[in-house]
């Protein structure tokens, strides 16, 4: 991670970050991030991490997608469109 950081430069990791217990890496499979520690202390990088601001895109991308602006990502997305008297029986099928 801190490979290609300048000094005095920033590395971040942007995301959730959780166990993934089917990975091929012991550290992943418990959570963590291998950071190179000595390469930290010889650049001095700014390290910062959290949630990725997905509310800040939201409304935009929503928009594209529902324009068909993104027609890539519908089939993915599995939008269905209703009317809203239909949403409380829709709120139901989706919790099943």
């Amino acid at each position: 991670m801190l490979k290609y950081v300048r000094a005095g430069g920033t590395a971040s990791t942007v995301g959730v970050y959780c166990m993934n217990p089917i990975s091929k890496e012991p550290d992943a499979k418990l959570g963590h991030m291998d950071v190179e520690w000595p390469n930290a202390w010889i650049k001095s990088p700014r390290i910062s991490a959290g949630q990725s601001p997905t509310a800040n895109y939201n409304r935009a991308l929503m928009r594209a997608i529902l324009n068909g602006r993104m027609p890539y990502l519908t089939p993915m997305m599995n939008i269905k469109f209703i009317k809203l008297e239909d949403a409380p029986q829709a709120y139901k099928d989706f919790d099943e």
